[in-house]
């Protein structure tokens, strides 16, 4: 092997950007828990209608990171999501943003170009009354584009652990209705009202063309985009963050699901 072809030693600074301490790990690891948790939630039994009535109602904003919804480019985005590909459900609405506060119906903030599964939403399905119609939630890529524009000493993508933190807490709304089902009759304005609340899921880049999918490599390049946090940080740090938390994701469901799962010890 030439000197020119021979591997390139290892940055031992690079490789400790990549590192985290056991208590950073077991922060990633909690949020990747909850969502597990509100994943494997059971759902009520309903009877299905041909015109079902708005459960959710969802305010969509513009995304400063991709430019979605940007004035300059009226043209190059559809007027609203692609409701068959980025909200696969039957309950939701769109609203414009002056008419939430107003709502009567939970509303659930989220970027243009995001998308979210539909289980994710299934706190709203199994907690719905406890919720309350009052309830003002944000996705987790919300949460973070502000916490980026507002935060004095905004979190990176090299050192996000403020912003973890931060998530952590506007996210342990659920923890409560996850683990004591049954208790409590104020809506989800009552908890904490002067915290942002997050629903606890999730993101990926959303389909932009207005037609909905037109191919498996558009569904598969989605998929390939899920992150826990934005589909937008590609960081070497939030990439290995996003794996350390999609194997706990995919593990505490696996466990759920198996009965072998309990609170925070799994057995």
């Amino acid at each position: 092997m030439s000197v020119a072809n021979a591997p390139r030693p290892r940055d031992r600074s690079e490789e400790k950007e990549l590192d985290w301490t056991p208590a950073q790990a077991a922060l990633v690891h909690r949020l990747a828990r909850r969502e597990a948790r509100a994943l494997s939630s059971i759902a009520k039994l309903e009877l299905r209608v041909e015109v079902p009535e708005t459960e959710v109602l969802f305010q969509v904003r513009a995304c400063t990171r991709c430019d979605a919804d940007h004035p300059s480019h009226p043209d190059d985005r559809p007027h609203e999501p692609d409701r068959a590909f980025s909200l696969p459900l039957r309950k939701v609405a769109f609203l414009a943003s002056a008419d939430a506060v107003d709502a009567q119906l939970p509303v659930i903030s989220t970027l243009r170009c995001e998308a979210l599964s539909a289980r994710a939403l299934m706190p709203f399905s199994v907690f719905g009354k406890r919720i309350g119609p009052a309830a003002r939630v944000v996705t987790r890529s919300v949460f973070w584009a502000d916490l980026m524009g507002t935060s004095v000493s905004p979190p990176t993508q090299d050192d996000p652990w403020s912003g973890l933190a931060a998530l952590d807490l506007a996210e342990s709304w659920l923890d409560q209705m996850l683990s004591f089902p049954e208790s409590g009759t104020g809506g989800l304005e009552t908890q904490a009202p002067h915290l942002v609340k997050v629903l606890p899921a999730c993101t990926r880049l959303a389909h932009t063309g207005g037609s909905g999918l037109t191919s498996v490599d558009q569904l598969l390049d989605s998929l390939r985009s899920q992150h826990f946090l934005s589909p937008h940080l590609n960081a070497p740090l939030m990439k290995r963050l996003n794996q350390l938390y999609q194997a706990e994701l995919a593990r505490t469901v696996g466990l759920t699901l198996t009965g072998t799962w309990s609170g925070d010890h799994p057995f």
